[in-house]
C-alpha cells in the first residue's frame, strides 16, 4: 500500500497523519510518528477518517429551477450559467459569500477575493470564526495587537498551574489533554471552571462549576484578589490601562462574586490562592467563555488576568483552519491586509478598485436584514444559527449557492450545489490554532472541485477571469505571502 502523509481535517490541533491508500482509496489510517503536534500520538477521531470520507458524498453539480422543483443533475458549465444569471444585476448590498474553517487558506482567499473584485461587497463572513472564536480574535487583536495566539501547545507542559474555563480538551482536543496530563504528571496543578462539569474537570485539582454568564465577575475578583495580596507581576504596571484596571474590578469583592457566581467562600479563596501562588501560570479557554453576550468582556478579563501574572494563552481553535479563514481577511470588517480601510495595498496589488463600506456579518445576512443571494462553502447555516424558524423563512426566499462536499439540512433550500473536495482531496495549506501553517497534501483524487478553482471558472461568465487566473494552489499561497507579512515564511 502507498503511503501519503497529509493534516487531519477535524479540530484546530492541526495533527499530521500517515494515510495508507490502495487503489485509489484510503484503507487505513496511522499516526505520524514525527509530527510535531501529536507527538505520534493522534485522537482517535483523525484514526478512523477512513470509516466516514466516502458516506453522503455530492458527486455532481445540480440546480433547481425554483425552491418547489427538485435538484437535478447538469454540467459545470451549466451550472455556472445559471448562477451568473441569478447573480449578474445584484448590489453588493444583496450578496453575501461564507467562506469555511474546513478548507484551505488558499481557497477562502480566492473566494473573499472574488466577493470584493466581482461584486465590489465585504459581506463576507465565517461561522467558525463569527460564531466560535470572534470574542477571542478581536480581544487579541485589542490587547496584543495580533489576531493570532503568540504562545504554543507545547508550552503547556512548563506551566505550574493551568487554569481551564469554559473548555473541555479531554472531549474535544484529545491532543492538547494528552500535554495537560503530561503537565500534571510534572506536578502543574489544573483549575477547571466550567458552568456544567465536564470530562475533564474530573481530572483538575480544583473543578468547580459556576452560574453560566458570571464568568466576568469570576475573572475580575480574582484580579481584585491578585491586587490586594500583592501577588501579580510588576512589571504590568506598566501597561496601558492598568490604574483603570484596578479601579475597576475593585468592585468584585469576595461576597458578590460568590453570591453571582454560586460558588462557596472555600472554593473562590481555594482558587484565587492558587493563581496567587502561581510562578508559570497558563490559561485554556474555549467556546464556554466565547459564546455568550458579553463575550468580548469575558476575553478581555481573561486576558488581562494573564498579562497581571505573565502567563500564557495556551487555547486552541474550532475547526481545523478557523485561524487561516480569518487570517485570509473573511471578515465584513478586516481585509487580508487589515481593517476594512486599508485598500491601498489590495488595490495595487490586485489592479481593482474596492469597497470601504462594511459588510455585513452572519446574523445580520440571514437573521436580521437578509440577503437576496448567498455562496456558503462547508456551513450549514439551516441547523447551525440560532432561531431557526426565521433563518428557514429567509433561506427560502434567498438564491442559495452550496459549494460542500456532503448533503446536509442547507441542501433542502440550495438553488445551486457545486460539490467540493474534504480536506485531504485538497492541494494548499492550513493555520492551526496556534499558528502553525501546515501543508495539506492531496492524499485521493478529489471529488468536486476546490473554491479557488470554481470562482476562477465562474469569474470568466462576469467577464473578470484576468483577476483569477492562477494555475495551481502555490500561485495562491505566493499571492497570499505578498499581501500577509506573516505568512512570508
Amino acid at each position: 500500500m502507498k503511503k501519503i502523509e497529509s493534516i487531519c481535517p477535524y479540530c484546530g490541533c492541526g495533527c499530521k497523519l500517515t494515510f495508507l491508500i490502495e487503489k485509489g482509496k484510503v484503507k487505513k489510517v496511522l499516526p505520524y510518528e514525527k509530527d510535531e503536534v501529536s507527538k505520534g500520538k493522534p485522537c482517535i477521531k483523525g484514526l478512523t477518517l477512513d470509516e466516514v470520507l466516502r458516506k453522503g458524498r455530492i458527486k455532481a453539480p445540480m440546480i433547481r429551477k425554483s425552491k418547489f422543483s427538485k435538484l437535478r443533475k447538469v454540467s459545470w458549465e451549466k451550472a455556472y450559467e445559471f448562477i451568473y444569471k441569478k447573480t449578474k444585476d445584484l448590489s453588493p448590498e444583496e450578496i453575501f459569500f461564507v467562506p469555511s474553517g474546513k478548507i484551505t487558506n488558499e481557497d477562502n482567499y480566492v473566494l473573499q477575493k472574488f466577493a470584493r473584485i466581482v461584486f465590489r461587497t465585504n459581506n463576507i463572513d465565517s461561522c467558525c470564526s463569527r460564531v466560535c472564536h470572534q470574542a477571542t480574535v478581536e480581544g487579541l487583536k485589542n490587547v496584543f495587537g495580533t489576531r493570532g495566539n503568540p504562545w504554543r501547545i507545547d508550552e503547556i507542559t512548563d506551566r505550574d498551574c493551568i487554569l481551564l474555563i469554559g473548555t473541555n480538551p479531554a472531549s474535544n482536543y484529545p491532543v492538547i489533554f494528552n500535554r495537560l496530563l503530561e503537565a500534571k504528571r510534572k506536578g502543574t496543578k489544573i483549575i477547571s471552571v466550567q458552568s456544567i462539569i465536564n470530562l475533564t474537570s474530573q481530572y483538575a485539582d480544583l473543578p468547580l462549576t459556576i452560574f453560566p454568564g458570571t464568568e466576568t465577575a469570576l475573572l475580575n475578583g480574582i484580579m481584585r484578589f491578585l491586587f490586594e495580596k500583592n501577588e501579580y507581576v510588576k512589571e504590568s504596571e506598566k501597561i496601558e490601562g492598568f490604574d483603570q484596571l484596578r479601579k475597576v474590578v475593585e468592585k468584585y469583592d469576595p461576597e458578590f462574586v460568590c453570591e453571582t457566581c454560586k460558588l462557596s467562600e472555600k472554593e473562590f479563596f481555594d482558587l484565587c490562592a492558587m493563581i496567587a501562588e502561581s510562578k508559570r501560570f497558563g490559561v485554556l479557554h474555549g467556546m464556554g467563555l466565547t459564546q455568550h453576550v458579553n463575550a468580548i468582556e469575558n476575553v478581555h478579563s481573561l486576558l488581562n488576568l494573564i498579562l497581571l501574572k505573565n502567563g500564557k494563552l495556551l487555547s486552541c481553535r474550532g475547526e481545523i483552519n478557523v485561524q487561516g479563514v480569518g487570517d485570509m481577511g473573511c471578515s465584513p470588517i478586516a481585509l487580508p491586509t487589515d481593517g476594512i480601510a486599508s485598500t491601498q495595498k489590495l488595490e495595487k496589488i490586485w489592479g481593482k478598485k474596492l469597497s470601504k463600506i462594511k459588510g455585513k456579518n452572519l446574523i445580520e445576512a440571514f437573521l436580521v436584514s437578509p440577503v437576496k443571494a448567498a455562496f456558503i462553502s462547508n456551513f450549514n447555516p439551516a441547523q447551525s444559527l440560532p432561531n431557526l424558524k426565521v433563518v428557514h423563512k429567509n433561506l427560502r426566499k434567498m438564491f442559495l449557492v452550496q459549494m460542500e462536499s456532503y448533503f446536509n439540512l442547507t441542501s433542502k433550500f440550495a438553488d445551486v450545489i457545486l460539490p467540493t473536495p474534504t480536506l485531504i482531496e485538497r492541494i494548499g495549506t492550513i493555520t492551526t490554532g496556534e499558528r502553525r501553517i501546515r501543508f495539506v497534501n492531496r492524499v485521493v483524487e478529489p471529488i468536486g472541485k476546490q473554491e479557488w478553482q470554481i470562482m476562477k471558472e465562474l469569474s470568466k461568465f462576469f467577464g473578470l477571469g484576468k483577476f483569477f487566473a492562477y494555475k495551481n494552489e502555490l500561485e495562491i499561497f505566493r499571492e497570499i505571502t505578498e499581501i500577509i507579512p506573516d505568512y512570508d515564511v
